[in-house]
């Protein structure tokens, strides 16, 4: 055991080190001591942030005396204290435990006790309790028992039991409960627990310890003083007493000498402390080598320094916790006025020059579906942007696309080629690409089926590979060249992305940190809206934003031509030209449907509708999507083939025979 020179010390180090605690005069606010922090702004203070979070993790994780296996809560604590005249402890706890599931073991730690001090338990007995706590029938005494470790990790003999553990000062109960709302009540002395001075007589007493696993809710330690036969008690003179504790924490002192401490909640990781001094006279039964022991020493002016220095600190804190939360709070508030500025400067689209709702022909003459799919979608890379390619490809006759004649319940075996006479030389560099990818050196006229096409990715992996990722680069670049996306925006988008990141991080550790969430409630809403911001920073060019509004009205049109009920003006030419846009823009199911509409007999046999019934989608599936699968699996069935080639390389054995 530690003397109290020691224990003094180590309450103070705790409360420095883990800004958990902090003490308070009579009927003044228990309060958490906060050292001043600087919001982090930089990788280094990020990543030291990241550190101290897993730090806190990993202390939160390791094992601590007197914890329950069992999961449980403790809604209410009453505890009282008699200071007996011989200066010793006699404490009464009722604390109400709420089981879920089966309970292993619940601990009590006896902490900063005096270098003479013991703790001797009288009994310990628990009974069923209702909603409020209070007791409901018969009191069950637990029996003692001698202490074993082994116990931590498999429980204790059967029976409920409790056992002290004197090497660690901590009480260990097996109350042999399941599901149930109990009270516990523990009986037990601290002997020799009260230093008598010169002046006065000097208690501490933690009543609620820093190993409680659960928050201790609702708790109140009622001390009485053996107020000497005639002394009158005057508050904050000759009885003097003080808290240490949560924030929420109260203490007083009434006129018969009783101290009255009250905490709504204690949290694991915190403590509540009582701190009480009253005359020496009172110890009328003190033994007297305890009485000689510190008589020289006066100690009254001394404690009450010390208390004042634990005052100032939580005064100093509470200052340096308003100012480190106002500066939180500003700069949250940059961050969403750079925010804001940064939309209205680089994220607001320019007004196009298109305003109407429906648009009835190609965006633009000469415009490649697979051009305006990367510009509808952002400039990512998608397989709908080389499907529809294909399409393209049909629509000029170039590709033949025919379909097997399928069994009763089968899907349709797929087959692409070159047509006679196809007008080749007149194909962009995409579609020239496109067709070579899809048919290689195959001669006018040849078919091939799609899991040929699957099976020669497969064969020749890096070739399709690489020639996939060549065409979606020409992709990119042609719509680089056409300038249709701002570069100012994507930059300013990464820049508020790491900003969101390290405002949300940095929020979270000061909430840790500080053990007040205000840190997190202030800073993950502006990462959120940061975030946010972020997304829209980016936006296309003037001249993309045209095109964009043009592609919108196409795409309505489309969507919408059932319930417009218009006369159809386009001839099946035009209307096939239009259909592979009408699939980069996720409409081609609603326009292929539209009955009115002249569609040619190629896409009739090639693109499956919504509108067919289940059995005509499993008799006949369409190409386009076929197609889009096809190019898809074959995709990652190449890079499938390129990682098992690799580790068969990585992996090999040696050579040469035994």
């Amino acid at each position: 055991m530690r003397n109290r020179k020691d224990a003094r010390r180590t309450v103070w180090l705790r409360l420095m080190r883990m800004n958990a605690n902090s003490s308070c005069a009579a009927k003044r606010p228990i309060a958490r001591t906060i050292a001043p922090m600087r919001p982090a702004v930089s990788l280094a203070a990020v990543l030291a942030a990241c550190l101290l979070v897993l730090a806190v993790a990993l202390m939160a994780a390791s094992p601590r005396v007197a914890f329950a296996v069992g999961s449980y809560s403790s809604p209410k604590t009453d505890i009282t204290m008699q200071v007996e005249t011989d200066g010793s402890y006699r404490v009464i706890e009722y604390r109400v435990l709420d089981f879920q599931g089966d309970s292993a073991y619940v601990g009590w730690s006896f902490t900063s006790l005096a270098e003479t001090a013991s703790v001797q338990i009288n009994g310990m007995r628990l009974a069923q309790a209702d909603a409020d706590g209070n007791v409901e029938g018969d009191w069950k005494t637990l029996s003692s028992t001698s202490f074993s470790a082994k116990w931590l990790a498999g429980g204790a003999s059967s029976g409920a039991t409790y056992a002290y553990d004197n090497a660690k000062n901590t009480l260990y109960a097996f109350p042999q409960v399941s599901d149930s709302r109990v009270i516990v009540e523990l009986d037990y002395t601290i002997t020799n627990a009260v230093l008598a001075y010169k002046d006065i007589s000097e208690a501490y007493w933690t009543y609620v310890s820093l190993d409680w696993p659960v928050a201790s809710e609702n708790v109140t330690a009622t001390i009485t003083l053996p107020v000497a036969q005639g002394q009158t008690v005057i508050p904050n003179d000759t009885v003097r007493a003080w808290g240490h504790g949560p924030q929420n924490g109260t203490v007083s002192v009434d006129s018969a000498g009783t101290v009255v401490l009250h905490d709504d909640v204690v949290n694991p990781g915190q403590y509540a402390t009582a701190h009480v001094l009253f005359p020496a006279s009172w110890l009328t039964h003190l033994d007297g080598k305890k009485m000689l022991a510190n008589r020289a020493t006066a100690r009254l002016d001394y404690a009450i320094a010390e208390e004042k220095v634990w005052t100032d600190s939580w005064s100093f804190q509470q200052e340096a916790l308003f100012t480190t939360f106002a500066l939180i709070a500003f700069v949250c508030a940059a961050i969403l006025a750079a925010a804001a500025i940064a939309y209205a400067r680089l994220g607001r689209e320019y007004p196009s020059d298109f305003s109407g709702k429906y648009y009835r022909e190609v965006p633009e003459e000469g415009l490649e579906p697979a051009v305006a799919g990367r510009l509808w979608r952002w400039n990512h890379d998608d397989m709908r942007d080389f499907t529809a390619t294909v399409m393209r490809l049909a629509h000029k006759g170039v590709l033949r696309i025919e379909a097997s004649d399928p069994s009763k319940d089968a899907a349709p075996t797929w087959y692409l080629s070159v047509a006679f006479g196809a007008p080749t030389g007149s194909l962009s560099a995409l579609e020239s690409s496109a067709l070579e990818i899809l048919m290689g050196h195959s001669a006018l006229g040849d078919s091939r089926s799609l899991s040929q096409l699957k099976q020669r990715a497969v064969d020749q992996p890096e070739v399709f590979v690489e020639s996939m990722s060549a065409w979606q680069a020409s992709l990119g670049k042609a719509c680089e060249e056409r300038d249709f996306f701002e570069t100012a925006g994507e930059r300013a988008q990464k820049v508020f992305l790491i900003v969101a990141g390290v405002t949300a991080v940095a929020g979270i550790a000061i909430a840790i940190i500080t053990i007040n969430p205000i840190p997190a409630v202030l800073a993950l809403p502006t990462a959120m809206a940061t975030t946010l911001v972020a997304n829209y920073l980016p936006r296309r060019t003037e001249s993309g934003n045209n095109l964009i509004a043009r592609c919108k009205g196409l795409r309505n049109w489309m969507r919408d031509l059932e319930k417009l009920d218009e006369p159809m003006s386009l001839s099946p030419s035009q209307w096939g030209e239009l259909l592979p846009f009408a699939y980069e823009f996720g409409v081609a199911d609603e326009a292929v449907s539209f009955h009115g509409a002249p569609q040619p007999a190629v896409w009739q046999t090639w693109y499956e509708t919504k509108s067919q019934t289940a059995l005509a989608r499993v008799r006949r599936l369409a190409a386009a999507p076929a197609i889009n699968e096809c190019l898809r699996d074959s995709l990652q069935a190449a890079h499938t083939a390129i990682a098992k080639r690799e580790e068969a390389q990585a992996t090999g054995g040696g050579f040469g025979r035994k």
